[in-house]
C-alpha cells in the first residue's frame, strides 16, 4: 500500500489501481486515512495465482480466533463497517457477516 500510495504522486487513481491491482476506492480511503492500512503474509501458490484468496477476519481478543472465512471472486473489494461489523461488498452493496 505504500508503494501505492507513492505512486499516486505522479498518477491518478485509476493509473495506480491499473498498476498494482488495488482498487480505485481502497486507494481513495488508504490516500484519505493518509496512513498504511495493514500488512499481510501470503503464500506462494498465493502470489502466482495458483490458489484462491479467503477473507479472514479476527476480532481483538485473548484467544486469536478466526471467526470466518470468505471465499470471493479475484478482484472483490470489501470495506468493514465496525460500527455495524460487517463486511460489505464495494461494488454490490451485499452484505457479509
Amino acid at each position: 500500500m505504500e508503494h501505492a500510495l507513492a505512486l499516486l504522486k505522479k498518477n491518478s487513481y485509476n493509473q495506480v489501481a491499473a498498476m498494482t491491482g488495488i482498487s480505485k476506492s481502497t486507494l481513495i480511503r488508504a490516500n484519505r486515512a493518509n496512513s498504511y492500512l495493514g500488512g499481510c503474509i501470503i503464500t506462494k501458490s498465493l502470489y502466482e495465482e495458483t490458489s484462491k484468496l479467503k477473507w479472514i477476519f479476527r476480532e481483538e481478543s485473548a484467544n486469536p480466533a478466526v471467526l470466518a472465512i470468505y471465499d470471493m471472486p479475484v478482484g472483490t473489494d470489501l470495506e468493514y463497517d465496525a460500527q455495524r461489523r460487517v463486511f460489505i461488498d464495494s461494488n454490490t452493496g451485499k452484505e457479509y457477516r
